[in-house]
């Protein structure tokens, strides 16, 4: 048994396998639309819009829970582990910051680069605090995506720049790591109610990187909207997916992010993809079609 879902008979875990990756798939699809939210912003630093998109997120969750759940809500808001508010919600907050953050301190490529390292540090933490096994064909596949996301960034040139901006790009892959382990870990709750907390939490974490940034009433709103297509409904998305893959699959899946990301700029403003991008692109669907088909 390498992996979670091979505990199930082997045509309910390859459904599984599959319903797990339409869900992350359409995740991806909402959270690669970031490259492209950062283009459209009228002030060049995005920071002060990140806090109104994880506002936008909040009021956005909070009106599908009360949708989905009406009186029945507080009960569920109840039932939810203080841990799991604490970790679910902690690590957006602080993730969702140092993402915006590293684009400031380092180059997309480095940020991309390093961002590869989330199925590493999922299957580590799923391992030591879970006991999920990984099998030799995850960590083939892994290197695969790794090495696509390398080729990807390889055509923006070199990777110099300050140790502030590695370390910045490091701790999202990390964050993102530990905010999937932790879906996983306790995925038997709806945790919407933890990601409304750390979408709330997220501008007081600003507050402390940008002291007093004001936003412009342009930016706001798009903040707003992209807070919902962008952050809430790849939120639900991906922790539904949790209920279907292991951690690491978890992690794996979404680095289809990075594929989708620079495609829907070139579609909006016309910034050709680079060849090493389409490289480095069929690399990543090759490790993803790779462990989707795999047979357990």
């Amino acid at each position: 048994m390498t992996d979670a879902t091979l505990a199930l008979p082997a045509a309910t875990a390859g459904h599984h396998r599959l319903r797990g990756f339409l869900l992350v798939l359409g995740a991806s699809v909402g959270w690669s639309l970031s490259g492209l939210f950062t283009r459209l912003l009228d002030d060049p630093d995005p920071l002060p819009a990140n806090g109104a998109r994880s506002l936008g997120m909040s009021l956005a969750l909070t009106v599908y829970l009360l949708l989905r759940f009406g009186r029945e809500l507080p009960a569920r808001v109840r039932a939810i582990p203080p841990t799991a508010y604490l970790l679910v919600g902690g690590f957006f907050a602080i993730g969702s910051t140092m993402y915006i953050v590293s684009y400031a301190l380092a180059s997309v490529a480095v940020v991309a680069c390093l961002g590869a390292l989330a199925p590493l540090f999922s299957a580590l933490l799923a391992w030591v605090l879970m006991r999920e096994r990984v099998g030799a064909s995850i960590f083939v596949a892994l290197a695969i995506a790794v090495v696509g996301i390398v080729v990807m960034g390889s055509g923006e040139g070199d990777f110099s720049g300050a140790w502030s901006g590695y370390l910045v790009a490091l701790g999202v892959a990390f964050f993102f790591a530990a905010q999937t382990v932790a879906l996983r870990r306790y995925r038997a709750f709806n945790l919407m109610p933890a990601y409304v907390a750390g979408g709330v939490f997220t501008p007081v974490v600003l507050l402390l990187v940008v002291a007093g940034g004001e936003i412009g009433a342009h930016d706001f709103w798009l903040a707003m909207a992209v807070g919902v297509l962008q952050l809430a409904i790849p939120v639900i998305l991906f922790a539904a997916s949790a209920q279907y893959l292991p951690a690491v699959l978890l992690s794996l899946f979404a680095l289809m992010e990075s594929l989708l990301n620079p495609l829907w700029v070139y579609l909006a403003v016309g910034e050709t993809p680079t060849l090493e991008t389409v490289l480095g692109g069929g690399l990543i669907l090759s490790a993803v079609a790779l462990v989707l088909l795999r047979r357990g």
